[in-house]
């Protein structure tokens, strides 16, 4: 018998079992540990009007407890052991001033930004690169290898010349076939930054709050599905069209002539955007106004007679609004879910703008 899965169905009845596990344990695990040192600098200027906090840390983990991928032909999917050492370390930057204070008039504002960089330095002796167990979605697999940072993605690559050009193929005009088992993209930042801005005038006080994170891929199942059936906005003006895609055909002597091959719209979009493939991932840098809201807090004078200390009412409004330069979507707007894999979007619904009104009294 090839496969048996439990509960077994006899009769209309199931009968509980045990199955083998497909992960396998190690008899040496040894406790995980982690070294950390930071420096900081805390500033104020002028009476606290200028503030701020600027640290640097670096983090060594060594021993970390991990699932292993492992060949299946040992009879199991993955092994539990200690991975080697991975580092991590960056800077954190706060910087807080009162910009304009005249009359009844205050402007506050802060400025974050946060550069984090981390590497894989050793996994375990012979092993070079695994997934992340757990997170491997058709042959796109978020993995950590030895030299780069965590969840780097692995997937299929299209070959390329020395000079870097996609390789045509003579024949049908496709592009040559893809390679698997290569990096493909890095979910993680560059730098995450926030600009946050607090005005008051007499009673009332509005705040904006904005944000961006710069760099770090993300990988598209929505754009590989929507793409490969013609559903993206740019493709509707095009469809009808004859492509040439930008690439050379190898000579077979060493040399490389510019392809000049024509194909249809259809066979160039499903060529050029497929799964698991580099052309599925995007560069996930997105600008965003996180939040606004505004609130009016009624004169103490009014109050006087009342039993209340203070009587507000506010409206405010989150995600109101954000820019994607490279992707034609929201790049928060779905991820794999619980858990700490970064940059994958999963045809999930697309992310929500909130608004809200609030009634606030104090006794």
């Amino acid at each position: 018998m090839a496969n048996i899965s439990f509960p077994i169905n006899v009769g209309g009845t199931n009968i509980p079992g045990f199955a083998i596990s497909s992960r396998i344990g190690s008899a040496d695990l040894t406790p995980e540990f982690t070294n950390s040192y930071e420096v900081g600098l805390n500033f104020e200027f002028f009476s606290n009007r200028i503030s701020g906090d600027v640290a640097y840390f670096y983090t060594e983990s060594e021993d970390q407890i991990i699932d292993l991928s492992v060949a299946p032909s040992s009879g199991f999917l993955t092994r539990t052991t200690n991975v080697g050492l991975m580092t991590n370390q960056g800077w954190e930057i706060t910087l807080s001033g009162l910009v304009v204070e005249s009359g009844n008039f205050s402007w506050n504002s802060t400025v974050n930004f946060t550069r984090i960089r981390n590497k894989v330095d050793e996994i375990a002796e012979g092993v070079d690169r695994s997934d992340i167990e757990g997170n491997r979605f058709t042959i796109l697999a978020p993995s950590i290898e030895v030299g780069e940072p965590y969840g780097v993605f692995v997937g299929l690559k299209h070959p390329r010349n020395e000079e870097g050009r996609l390789l045509v193929n003579p024949t049908t005009g496709f592009l040559e076939a893809t390679e698997g088992g290569q990096l493909i993209g890095d979910p993680n930042p560059d730098w995450l930054g926030g600009f946050i801005n607090d005005f008051k005038y007499k009673n009332l006080s509005l705040s904006i709050v904005l944000d961006a994170r710069v760099g770090g891929d993300i990988f598209s199942f929505e754009a590989a599905d929507e793409g490969d059936s013609g559903a993206l906005e740019y493709q509707a003006d095009n469809r009808q069209e004859a492509f040439i895609i930008d690439g050379v055909i190898d000579n077979g002597d060493g040399t490389y002539r510019e392809n000049n091959i024509q194909i249809s719209a259809e066979d160039y979009y499903r060529t050029n955007i497929s799964l698991a493939t580099e052309s599925s991932v995007f560069d996930g840098t997105v600008y965003r106004l996180r939040e606004l809201s505004l609130t009016y807090s009624l004169p103490q004078s009014i109050l006087e007679t009342t039993p209340f200390g203070s009587v507000s009412i506010g409206f405010s409004g989150r995600n109101l609004w954000f820019y994607a330069p490279n992707y034609y979507n929201d790049p928060e707007g779905n991820s794999q879910g619980a858990g700490n894999i970064q940059g994958v979007r999963l045809n999930g619904f697309p992310s929500t703008r909130n608004y809200s009104a609030n009634l606030r009294f104090t006794f």
